[in-house]
């Protein structure tokens, strides 16, 4: 008999006693229909009779029958099959199979009876002998191996999801932890839709009263700490800058699972919380973003608090994710992860692959050391050397 990936790419005639000799190989072959099936675009709701009427427009198209195989014709390079479409409203369709899988119809001819299958098919030119629509059989597999496959892939992703759920949480209650007395609070033990809303006037109680109605219950005890140290580093920003720094900080950090006491610190070493802050090479904002990184994350304004900080938080998400393998063993912030991503950040992941770790540049060395400054200040630790 032919490899097993042969039961895919040809039609099947199949009896009772043939199904119990393939029960075995039923998963695999019906998740591999369906990547081809994926791969090949085909239009669900395309039958034949569709086609029949207007050939030429669908010349190309790639569609899926369901049904039976009646029987086979020829030999040699000209093995043909007739399948009967389950809908009986479509005609028998007369198929052609490629010569090289022919031992395998033998094979399964002797098995007898039929079974349900499903086949992908492509249009392809009109036979202009018969002006019937012709088709390429693209892929092939038992119905009970589709509907096996598709409750595996249904239980995998929902296995995947609640993992990712479990993760998160995992994620935040280590976070929790972390927390030193100052910055003590909760984070929210599940996600959901956060949106900002418009920076408002008034003083710190105004602020943390807007804020903190758009955020996750657990998550609003953290704003009023952050909103109180925001404004110790730049006493001259603005109550409504503060709040709309802060709110945007914290939920930025959250969403995108960054330690904020981190963000905090990127941000001092970048701007010192400065949202007019502009280098002599052009980066722009509060996280010190360059033009083709804003261009990049899809800002329209650079300068923007908002839309700096999520681009900010983003890099940094990229670059914490760059070195996650020089995490710590309970996947927990290393010092060695920090400089490389802050190494990365300020001067490129190319300059830290050129020299195998934080470049030589006393630019570079003393900003990677000022982040890892205030992130132990924050977190009431000590740095490595």
């Amino acid at each position: 008999m032919p490899p097993r990936k042969t039961f895919l790419l040809v039609l099947l005639w199949v009896g009772w006693s043939g199904l119990l000799s393939l029960q075995s190989a039923q998963a695999s072959d019906g998740a591999h229909y369906l990547l081809l099936r994926a791969r090949a675009h085909y239009n669900p709701s395309l039958s034949p009779k569709q086609v029949e009427a207007d050939p030429a427009r669908y010349e190309g198209s790639a569609l899926e029958v369901q049904g039976k195989v009646m029987g086979w014709a020829g030999g040699g390079d000209n093995v043909t099959v007739l399948l009967l479409p389950t809908n009986d409203l479509n005609d028998p369709l007369s198929l052609s199979v490629p010569a090289t899988e022919r031992s395998f119809f033998n094979a399964l001819q002797d098995m007898g009876g039929a079974a349900t299958i499903r086949v992908l098919l492509r249009v392809e030119a009109l036979d202009a002998d018969s002006n019937i629509p012709k088709y390429k059989v693209l892929a092939a597999a038992l119905e009970d191996d589709i509907e096996a496959a598709l409750a595996d892939a249904k239980t995998r992703a929902e296995a995947q999801k609640l993992q990712k759920m479990w993760d998160k949480v995992q994620w935040l209650q280590a976070f929790r932890r972390s927390l030193p007395p100052d910055l003590r609070g909760s984070m929210p033990a599940r996600g959901g839709e956060i949106r900002a809303p418009l920076a408002v006037e008034g003083d710190a109680s105004v602020q943390t009263a807007v804020y903190t109605a758009a955020m996750p219950p657990e998550l609003r005890t953290m704003f009023l700490p952050y909103f109180q140290y925001i404004a110790s580093r730049n006493p001259s920003l603005s109550d409504r800058e503060v709040g709309l720094i802060t709110y945007c900080l914290l939920t930025d950090s959250y969403q995108l699972q960054v330690d904020p006491r981190l963000t905090v610190s990127m941000i001092i070493a970048e701007s010192d919380f400065d949202p007019k802050c502009t280098s002599n090479k052009g980066a722009m904002g509060l996280c010190q973003l360059m033009p083709d990184e804003v261009q990049r994350y899809g800002l329209t304004d650079g300068y923007d608090i908002a839309q700096n900080i999520w681009g900010g938080v983003m890099e940094l998400r990229e670059c914490l994710d760059r070195y996650q393998a020089y995490a710590s063993p309970d996947g927990s912030l290393s010092d060695e992860q920090i400089r490389l991503a802050m190494a990365a950040y300020n001067a490129g992941p190319g300059a830290v692959k050129k020299y195998g770790g934080v470049p030589p540049y006393k630019e570079t060395q003393e900003y990677v050391r000022k982040v890892l400054r205030y992130f132990h200040q924050l977190c009431g630790t000590s740095s490595t050397p």
